[in-house]
């Protein structure tokens, strides 16, 4: 039997194309998993994220991973980085430096360009350089203004900033940690998880509750996972008693990235 060749050839194009429909129209159909849980942790704590990972396999969980000062990094670091990106965790960027905008550029929107040459392009070409696919980033110190964001829009999909509890103002009522599908900025905001923030892991759970019942994704953010005390760390079963709350609540969980599929933004 002979083969139409102009139909082989035709038919190719075709079925791209008709792939690219039917994802599309899962996305606006309102076909994404919903509720849930985006756990983030900075700096270069490579070692104690890798040792963690039999935790967040145990809950089938993933997590953003943002990278700093990448040149501190070996190569048995970052063979870990590619292990934990294919698992299905994500690494992204967190400057070149750890340098923020107001601390070390002093917000100043002439300095936009030398933030971008300095911390940003170099920080995405050394992570891709070692195979790491990097769309998202998180800000030192939390620190930004609109017009240096305008700026990394074009470079990353989300900017992640930080949000604080307070005694009268528990995780659940941190509005801002609460993504949903009417985020229309790319900006969102992480509430933190490590020993400084004071955040019981009670109020925690009570801010995982809210993002079942109000079927949003609560963004959380720590550095390092040890039982070291330390400001700046969070201890093992503290992490894991995150991951199984949320897994007994059935909360999704996603990494940065993966919240693209949940927000009009990007889509209307």
């Amino acid at each position: 039997m002979k083969t139409n060749k102009l139909l082989v050839i035709f038919s190719y194009p075709l079925v791209f194309f008709l792939s690219l429909f039917l994802i599309n129209t899962q996305i606006f159909a309102g076909e994404c998993k919903g509720a849930g849980v985006a756990i983030t942790f900075d700096d270069t704590y490579v070692d104690s994220w890798y040792d963690a990972r039999n935790l967040f396999s145990r809950y089938n969980a993933k997590a953003t991973y943002f990278v700093s000062q990448p040149d501190s990094i070996n190569a048995e670091g970052f063979s870990k980085l590619r292990r934990l990106q294919y698992w299905g965790h994500e690494i992204a960027s967190h400057t070149l430096d750890h340098k923020g905008i107001a601390s070390h550029y002093n917000s100043d929107p002439a300095l936009i360009d030398d933030y971008e040459d300095e911390q940003i392009v170099p920080s995405i070409k050394k992570l891709e350089r070692q195979a790491l696919r990097i769309s998202t980033f998180a800000h030192p110190f939390g620190q930004y203004t609109e017009e240096y964001n305008e700026m990394l829009k074009q470079n990353f999909i989300f900017l992640r900033a930080t949000a604080y509890s307070n005694s009268n103002r528990p995780v659940a009522e941190v509005e801002e940690a609460f993504f949903s599908r009417e985020n229309t900025t790319g900006l969102i905001y992480g509430v933190g998880i490590d020993n400084i923030y004071n955040n019981p892991l009670s109020e925690i759970e009570d801010g995982l509750i809210a993002a079942k019942n109000n079927n949003e994704v609560l963004i959380l953010y720590g550095h390092k996972i040890t039982n070291d005390e330390g400001r700046y760390h969070i201890p093992p079963s503290k992490l894991e008693d995150i991951l199984r709350i949320a897994y007994e609540l059935e909360l999704e969980f996603y990494t940065i990235s993966e919240l693209r599929a949940l927000c009009r933004y990007f889509y209307e």
